[in-house]
């Protein structure tokens, strides 16, 4: 059952403020007429949350965009099996738990009961739902087809989370051997050596280059500790402002496009984003000159998205997409065939997602194999320096005892 906050007068035409419940809005009215009483305002009342805990500080520290393609595939649902769209969004609302989600869900809602339509009432929150989520919709609602709109549209969220998850698990392992060895090297560095300097400079006799060069790093180390800590923290500063900046960012993005290697990786990534993006705006019904400018923000590069916006441009001159596209060199020549193919079929929106599937796929196993050479790299050079560090102190063990190594 439902709990409703109702406004309703009596048959004395006294005005009556509570509470009702049943199992829809109608049913709610129902009950009230029972009891003597005419409705005026009828509101479905949000369900009592418990007290902020725990749970919930950690659900606030995750995005909102996560619950997001769930949120679009329970409302396509529920849109398919025939109920209202202000009783879908409801039951969406109570679905969510992320309460940043749950209230913009509510006051989308609310906005939907005043007249507006979807696609405007998600134009008020567009730091959750995006140009491209509000324009999906705005065209399937135009089309008359909200339904399977959202189910394209959470077909596109859910693949480009999914790419997401498994690139950041690809790159975690790395990640966290990284940052183990630093930690190892660190710790030995600046507690482990200095005890060993102390006894080895005790005995009075001339140390191996080795273990001299390694006693002063752990000595400039140890007691300067604080400094370059200092200078690496300045460093990271400065690098990302620079990078925040609209000169450092271009400078930036076009260095990972020209790096050798990494340049087709990221050519590669940009290729799925613009096929899955524009491959969806089609697919809703949003114009190709329109679809262009939306996918063109969601590269993630800000040359690639510059190229996006000049071909946008040559297309409303009446250039093809392919030819408008290939003047720059952002996407890899098989990408803009399989455009020029579906521009000549006239299947342009069914190409550009078999383009999102190729290179997505292409781009998880390229990322796989770099990091499979990147791994035994990091390992040969953490072997090394323990190498370095226990030959060192061997040596001077055992030019102490005169012992000829």
């Amino acid at each position: 059952m439902v709990t409703f906050a109702y406004r309703a007068t009596d048959a004395r035409g006294e005005v009556r403020n509570g509470l009702v419940q049943g199992g829809s809005e109608a049913q709610a009215k129902a009950a009230l007429r029972r009891q003597g009483l005419y409705p005026l305002e009828i509101e479905e009342r949000a369900p009592a949350r418990a007290a902020p805990g725990a749970l919930d500080g950690l659900r606030r520290l995750r995005s909102p965009r996560g619950e997001l393609p769930a949120f679009t595939r329970s409302l396509a649902s529920f849109l398919a099996a025939g109920f209202p769209l202000d009783r879908a969004l409801a039951m969406c609302a109570e679905l969510v738990s992320h309460p940043r989600l749950d209230t913009a869900i509510r006051r989308v809602r609310r906005d939907v009961q005043t007249g507006r339509s979807l696609a405007a009432a998600l134009e008020g929150d567009p730091a959750l739902f995006d140009p491209l989520y509000s324009s999906s919709v705005g065209a399937a609602e135009r089309a008359g087809a909200l339904d399977a709109g959202l189910a394209s549209l959470a077909a596109h969220l859910e693949e480009r989370r999914e790419l997401g998850h498994q690139l950041r698990s690809i790159l975690l392992y790395p990640a966290v051997m990284a940052v183990v060895g630093a930690l190892a090297v660190a710790v030995m560095m600046v507690f482990v050596l200095p005890r060993f300097a102390d006894i080895l400079e005790g005995a009075g006799q001339s140390l191996p280059w080795a273990t001299s060069l390694l006693l002063g790093v752990s000595r400039t180390v140890g007691r300067w500790w604080w400094a370059i800590l200092a200078l690496a923290l300045l460093a990271g500063a400065f690098v990302r402002a620079w990078a925040r900046t609209a000169e450092g960012r271009r400078s930036w993005d076009a260095a990972l496009l020209s790096a050798p290697g990494l340049g087709t990786l990221v050519r590669k990534l940009v290729a799925a984003r613009f096929g899955r993006s524009l491959g969806t705006l089609l697919q809703n019904g949003v114009p190709l000159p329109a679809a262009l400018r939306l996918s063109a923000d969601t590269l993630g590069n800000v040359v690639a998205t510059q190229a996006v916006r000049d071909a946008q441009g040559r297309v409303r001159e009446g250039e093809s997409l392919a030819a408008a596209l290939g003047r720059s060199d952002v996407l890899p020549g098989p990408a803009l065939r399989m455009v020029a193919v579906g521009e000549e079929t006239g299947r342009l929106e069914d190409l550009l997602l078999r383009t999102a599937e190729l290179y997505e796929g292409e781009v998880r196993r390229d990322l796989r194999t770099l990091v499979g050479l990147v791994e035994p790299a990091m390992i040969l050079v953490l072997g090394a320096l323990v190498g370095f560090v226990a030959l060192a102190m061997i040596q001077a063990v055992f030019s102490i005892n005169e012992v000829p190594l």
